[in-house]
């Protein structure tokens, strides 16, 4: 009762005038410091702001409020902000420090907030900052917050598309959570950043279907369009020794029945017809998982789900097994005008292929009085292609109705269908043309005119035709009839489209009406000026004919299509050879004077063609051979007209997607691939399983792999994995932690004794920040203990590296010879301060070597730089134009760089004789780093570095500090468990250094300490590295530094080489 009453009292910000108040008190009351006001003030603003008010000039009292500590004023500062964080980018930046604080906060919502504001902050320069806050965030205890992170994820790849590579780790951490909130995030997240990358799919795609019904209604709209083009790339197509025939037609039964097993049973009657040509095509268990999953999702509230399956059955299931969507996409046409168009829109494209589907709906296709044109329109199409021997019928009794509506555009649209009907049907060819004849007495022209383009259609389909000759004379009579009410129309009708199309019939069979067709051309030939450009070419050509008819006297040989007919009736009087010369001189000197006419026409295909017609006809001594052919190019059986309607034009485009709805290539738009002939390996697909240490199990079982089960009560499952990464912020997450241990109790007690590693990582776990940092000083010496600042300077000595360290990075690519036409460049940074030519390189550059290389058969010239489009505050210093380069030949090029940031590219254009290629140089943060310029000749002076480096060291402060712990990956653990014993983690930091131009520094006897020191190469800012073995697979990193955007790079750069 009170949510209620709470509800009711909150409605009055959105439906009376207190969302009305002038901003200037609302500012007022954002800057007072009573949190009742503050909220008051808050509340209107959102209101406002959902009512689509502009209220962004109270941007600034809003963010002085991200410091507050009530809940409720938070979360809606929270919400303010997501919204204009976008836009007042530069007031968003103030409060970025307090908002990395509410990262850490106890409630989820204000976590999930803060990552929301800092993702929708559209700022190159804090891209790193906002990095972090998501990979902490990915480890969260919350799925809400993992949730939002993954929707993080998506919004920093819009930002930065250089910070892919990052992003797709992240988001494979994500796809390891079992929480269906997170993991239908991770789907919309993938759809964004790379959605090609199918291999990030492979191992948890049975996960994602036995899930898929758990997602929310959104996610599961894009997991299906993934999922549709994964089945394409990754199954053999099921239907590949299928012929595709169309089933038996089902019992008429109501469309909303209650009966689901009659329903059932009579699909299943359906299927065992066709058990003879699926046996012989086994579909991949995988691919039957797929369907089975995504089958109950049809009865889906969201018309998106709904239509998302209907795609997903019709490209990836079997022909008869996507009958099943017929019926549900028929129940999301109840739905609202929007709705129904694009249902029907991927219905008339459906039944293109396979009309199969909906025959049994056929009736929930016929027009209903409410029904807007485009909905018309693409029922009508539909039903034309519905439309068999069978429902013929009943198909024709409605559209017989359809033509006595007063909406003439209604009517025309029903002429065409019927005419569509007769074409594909021969059996009801002649009712529908006697049917149309009928309608050419209408008093609309509009009507008239389309029963006109129907009929000069249906004649041309039926009177040239088979049926003709094997009707013989009554047929010939009946097209007679039919031609000789179309030559009266022309007196009344003046639409031009109905004009040419009669013109045209009397011309094409002028033959069967040789005594109308002249006098047709004289009455048009007075009115020749006034008529439209298409008449007028089909006048010309009426001209011709009757000229070319009159001129050659029939032979025996030729075929009632080629020559005259004598008669055209039993009452119609033959045409005696003296009258035959009267009628061909009077058509003579009426073409003659058309010809005339059109040669001074202002339309030049008109008068081309009378110029052309002239020269055929009368100056024939320059065109003989074709004056001769005449008759063939003139009157000769033209072609059985097809009829292509847009729905089979939308068929190259996947069913549901923007450009099918709009019939071209949308921005963004990926076609459907192919099923593979031969599919990949299945085996990519299993599940990856979770080891569980020997300590944690029965010590009668050396080893055993525990699957995590899908639908699991335990959200926190996955933090087992990253547990040395989180930090605990609320009694919640304790309790989480006991239920845990109590869960793996037994493992762990195994025998009476303890896994001393686990006891130890446990213990650092519950630490809190200040024992933490207490640890931390004891560590380094900061603290009162001041004998163990004496033990760690005695213990350090020269940290002496055994193999060379490398003098370049590894070789990326920077220009494809596919894409540029042949010229292929590779560049590696080069960590010497010296170029090749003597020169020194100036501070803040990077020294880059370019590989040039021909891979096209022919001579590539003038190679240079273009950096007039460089990125804002870079700088290149280019090398010098290549005349010439030979093919095969390579050449190697020195350039020096200064990047604009730690994180954005350097962009520019490589230029020779065949184009200019837009390029990208990306930023490597091992390579941003010079090594120190410490001195290490003698013991003494070891003794003097590792002072100074300690020095500086605490001088910086935890305020500038980054550090993590974590485990080894499997190839740091092999490299130390094949070296010698007592090198501690040498063969690691040999890694390290190759990786990154950072200088060693000292470490203690036993090298399980490190010292590394640099320069951050930017802002020229010193930069420590303490690595620390915690045990013999963990390791602790601390880097410290003023440009703490570099350090917290350098840290993940390290992680990321440790844990391989």
């Amino acid at each position: 009762m009170n949510t209620v009453l709470n509800n009711i009292s909150q409605s009055r910000y959105f439906n009376d005038s207190s969302t009305n108040t002038k901003m200037e008190e609302i500012k007022k009351f954002l800057d007072s410091p009573s949190d009742v006001q503050k909220l008051e003030s808050m509340k209107k603003l959102i209101a406002m702001l959902s009512k689509g008010r502009d209220v962004s000039e109270a941007f600034p009292q809003v963010v002085k409020n991200v410091i507050v500590k009530n809940l409720e004023i938070k979360k809606l500062v929270y919400m303010f902000l997501v919204h204009y964080a976008e836009i007042q980018t530069d007031s968003a930046l103030l409060a970025i420090n307090t908002i990395q604080k509410s990262l850490s906060d106890q409630n989820q919502v204000i976590r999930a907030s803060a990552l929301r504001v800092m993702s929708s902050i559209r700022v190159i320069d804090i891209i790193e900052v906002i990095i972090l806050a998501i990979e902490k965030s990915v480890k969260d205890t919350s799925p809400f917050v993992r949730k939002a992170a993954a929707f993080a994820i998506a919004k920093v790849h819009k930002l930065d598309c250089d910070k892919e590579e990052n992003l797709i780790e992240l988001l494979e951490v994500l796809f390891n959570d079992n929480s269906t909130m997170v993991l239908g995030a991770a789907m919309v997240a993938f759809n964004e950043l790379c959605p090609q990358r199918f291999d990030l799919i492979h191992p948890h795609y049975r996960k994602i279907c036995q899930l898929l019904a758990d997602f929310d209604e959104w996610s599961q709209a894009i997991s299906l369009d993934i999922l549709t083009k994964y089945a394409r790339t990754q199954f053999k197509c099921p239907d590949s020794s299928i012929n595709e025939k169309r089933p038996t037609k089902k019992k008429s039964k109501s469309f909303y029945s209650d009966d689901e097993e009659e329903e059932d049973n009579e699909d299943s009657k359906i299927f065992k017809k066709y058990d003879s040509f699926d046996a012989t095509e086994e579909i991949d268990h995988d691919h039957r998982l797929l369907l089975k999953s995504t089958l109950p999702l049809l009865q889906s509230r969201n018309n998106a789900v709904v239509m998302g399956v209907s795609s997903l059955y019709f490209y990836c299931a079997p022909v008869i097994e996507a009958q099943k969507v017929g019926k549900s996409l028929v129940r999301i046409l109840r739905s609202g005008p929007e709705v129904q168009y694009i249902t029907l829109t991927n219905i008339s494209t459906m039944v293109t292929m396979r009309p199969n589907m909906f025959e049994p709906h056929l009736s929930e296709f016929f027009i209903n009085a409410g029904d807007p044109e485009y909905s018309i329109k693409l029922k009508l199409e539909i039903l034309t292609r519905l439309a068999t021997a069978e429902n013929i019928s009943r198909i024709l009794k409605e559209f017989k109705e359809y033509v006595k509506n007063e909406d003439k555009k209604f009517v025309a649209a029903t002429i065409q269908a019927i005419g569509s009907c007769a074409s594909s049907i021969p059996d009801v060819t002649e009712s529908c043309i006697y049917g149309l004849m009928s309608l050419l007495t209408n008093q609309s022209q509009l009507v008239v005119a389309e029963s006109v383009v129907v009929l000069k259609r249906l004649l041309q389909l039926n009177a040239m035709g088979d049926n003709t000759k094997a009707t013989g004379k009554t047929h010939q009579i009946k097209y007679s009839n039919i031609i000789l009410n179309l030559a009266k129309l022309l007196d009344s009708l003046q639409v031009p489209s109905a004009r040419a199309s009669i013109i045209w019939v009397i011309g094409e069979y002028s033959s069967r009406i040789p005594l109308v067709a002249p006098d047709v051309l004289r009455k048009l030939a007075k009115s020749f000026s006034d008529e439209h450009e298409s008449v007028k070419l089909e006048i010309l050509n009426l001209g011709a004919k009757l000229y070319i008819l009159f001129s050659n006297p029939p032979t025996e040989n030729e075929t009632e299509n080629q020559i005259p007919t004598p008669t055209v009736g039993k009452n119609q009087p033959q045409i005696h050879i003296a009258d035959r010369e009267k009628v061909k001189e009077k058509v003579n000197l009426i073409f003659q004077y058309i010809l005339n006419l059109a040669k001074y026409d202002q339309n030049y295909d008109i008068r081309d063609n009378s110029r052309i017609m002239k020269h055929f006809f009368y100056n024939t001594e320059n065109t003989p051979l074709l004056s001769e052919n005449i008759k063939t190019l003139m009157i000769n059986e033209k072609p059985i007209p097809t009829e292509t309607s847009i729905s089979e034009d939308r068929q190259r485009f996947t069913l549901g997607s923007l450009s099918h709805i709009v019939n071209h290539t949308a921005l963004g738009y990926v076609a459907l691939s192919d099923f593979p002939e031969v599919p990949p390996d299945p085996s990519v697909r299993e599940p990856i399983q979770r080891w569980q240490t020997p300590s944690a199990i029965d010590k009668r079982t050396e080893s055993i792999f525990v699957e995590a089960p899908f639908y699991s009560d335990e959200e926190e499952e996955d933090d087992e994995e990253d547990e040395d990464d989180e930090e605990d912020e609320d009694d919640e997450e304790y309790d989480d932690e006991d239920d845990y241990d109590q869960f793996f109790g037994e493992g762990k007690k195994q025998n009476g004794k303890f896994n001393e590693d686990d006891y130890d990582q446990d213990i650092e776990d519950g630490e809190d920040a200040n024992q933490d940092d207490d640890d931390f000083d004891e560590l380094f010496g900061i603290s009162n203990k001041n004998d163990t600042v004496d033990d760690l300077s005695n213990e350090m000595e020269k940290l002496e590296i055994d193999e060379p360290i490398s003098s370049t990075s590894i070789k990326k690519i920077l220009l494809k010879p596919t894409i540029s036409g042949g010229l292929g460049i590779e560049y590696c940074f080069v960590r010497s301060r010296i170029m090749e030519d003597g020169s020194q390189v100036e501070p803040h550059f990077n020294l880059i070597q370019l590989s040039i290389i021909n891979q096209s058969d022919e001579t590539l010239s003038d190679i240079c730089i273009n950096s007039t489009n460089i990125t804002d505050g870079a700088q290149i210093k280019e090398f010098d134009q290549i005349d010439s380069l030979e093919p095969k030949d390579i050449i190697q090029k020195q350039i020096c760089v200064l990047f604009n940031s730690t994180s954005q590219s350097c962009k520019f254009e490589i230029c020779f004789n065949k184009g200019n290629f837009p390029v990208t140089l990306s930023p490597i943060i091992g390579e941003l780093i010079t090594p120190a310029q410490f001195e290490q000749q003698d013991s003494e002076e070891v003794v003097d570095c590792v002072e100074l480096w300690k020095k500086e060291f605490e001088e910086l402060g935890d305020l500038h500090q980054a550090d993590d712990q974590f485990e080894l990956g499997e190839q740091c653990l092999e490299k130390l468990s094949v070296a010698e014993r007592g090198v501690g983690l040498k063969p690691v930091i040999q890694s390290i250094l190759d990786s990154v131009n950072i200088s060693p520094i000292a470490s203690n006897k036993s090298n399980t300490i490190v010292h590394l020191a640099g320069r951050t190469l930017l802002k020229n800012e010193n930069i420590f590295v303490l690595l620390e073995k915690k045990n013999q697979n963990h390791i602790k990193c601390t880097v410290r530094s003023k440009d703490i955007s570099v350090a917290a790079m350098l840290l993940k750069k390290l992680s990321d080489i440790l844990q391989k």
